[in-house]
C-alpha cells in the first residue's frame, strides 16, 4: 500500500512547495 500512495505524497508535496514557498518567501524570489 505504502508504494502506491508514495507518489502522490511526493506530488502532493511538490504541489504544496511550489503554491506555499513564493507566498511564504516573496523576498527571496527575484
Amino acid at each position: 500500500m505504502l508504494t502506491e500512495v508514495l507518489p502522490y505524497y511526493f506530488l502532493f508535496h511538490y504541489v504544496i512547495l511550489l503554491i506555499e514557498w513564493p507566498i511564504q518567501k516573496p523576498k527571496e524570489m527575484p
